[in-house]
């Protein structure tokens, strides 16, 4: 089994196990998975993410960044002995099972990858990797938030991650009772958008449903947490 190893002043001071098709949040919030109360740590800092045999970490925008082996990070495929730096504290990333990058990417995660297109379709041709899921991800619908209770201020919903919560600098700032600082983002993947809940006390709910596993949207959803009603359109 994955583990993480989290080391302060060189010290270990917890064994984290991944599972697979888990996600493992990284930040200041007390609700995640891996909590580092430091100032210079994000809320919602990183995210490792399960997908066959392989885990990716993926830097959620962090202001100081996410670590590997001393090399600064938006995503990378973790290998057994990978030091991941986030704060003060340093994660040991340890499997066996794995020696090497994964030779296939799971189709969901084509996007968290900040490289070239040109640089992505040579990486799948030597992998012999289907890149149809690139395809998919071009021809999806451009889609827009309505939001019901502010005038109908519309939010497009763009390349770039959307984030909600009570946080000033979220995309989309959220108040009331319970509201997380972080309390969810919406992400493009290859065959839409998704949203993940990521905190807080309220639960955000799609069509009145909550889930804990990302929610694929379509036209005429309605988000929802608390008094804030969102509606999802295509544009």
């Amino acid at each position: 089994m994955a583990t993480l190893n989290i080391l302060y002043n060189a010290k270990s001071i917890d064994l984290i196990p991944l599972g697979n098709g888990e996600r493992c949040i990284i930040g200041r919030d007390a609700a995640s998975e891996i909590v580092i109360d430091e100032l210079i740590v994000s809320f919602h800092h990183a995210k490792i993410e399960a997908h066959g045999k392989g885990f990716l970490l993926v830097d959620l925008d962090s202001e100081n960044g996410t670590f590997v082996n001393g090399k600064r990070t938006n995503s990378v495929w973790l290998n057994d002995g990978d030091a991941i730096t986030v704060g003060n504290h340093n994660l040991i990333f340890s499997n066996p099972m794995i020696i090497d990058i994964p030779d296939k990417l799971h189709k969901s995660i084509v996007d968290t990858i900040s490289i070239s297109s040109d640089t992505f379709k040579d990486l799948h041709r030597h992998q012999n990797v289907d890149v149809s899921g690139e395809s998919n991800y071009k021809s999806i619908k451009p889609m827009v938030l309505v939001l019901l209770l502010d005038h109908g201020k519309i939010v497009p919903l763009i390349e770039k991650p959307i984030t909600l919560g009570k946080a000033s600098k979220s995309d989309i700032v959220l108040k009331g009772l319970g509201v997380g600082a972080n309390a969810g983002i919406i992400e493009k993947l290859a065959d839409g958008w998704y949203l993940s809940y990521m905190g807080g006390l309220a639960k955000l709910r799609v069509n009145g449903k909550f889930s804990k596993k990302p929610v694929r949207l379509k036209e005429f959803d309605i988000i929802s947490l608390g008094r804030t009603r969102m509606q999802v359109l295509v544009r």
